[in-house]
């Protein structure tokens, strides 16, 4: 029972915390995932293919992530 209480105890505690992510992180977060897959399907389609290629693929997925966003935004208005 006791170690019930502790959890309910910071669970409560941790809800009180919320950090709200700025663009800037949110840009950051897409870099890296986008990297990260840009890696992975080119090595899993074209293992030749060198380092510039996977940072144009990379650098194709978040821009073409954020094309999507404006869209969808813009249609929500």
């Amino acid at each position: 029972m006791c170690a019930c209480t502790i959890i309910i105890i910071q669970y409560y505690g941790s809800r009180k915390k919320s950090y709200s992510m700025n663009k800037f992180h949110i840009f950051i977060i897409r870099c890296i995932l986008g990297a990260v897959f840009a890696v992975l399907l080119m090595r899993f389609f074209s293992p030749r293919a060198s380092l510039p290629y996977s940072l144009g693929l990379g650098i194709f997925m978040v821009g073409f992530v954020y094309v999507t966003e404006f869209f969808r935004n813009k249609k929500s208005r």
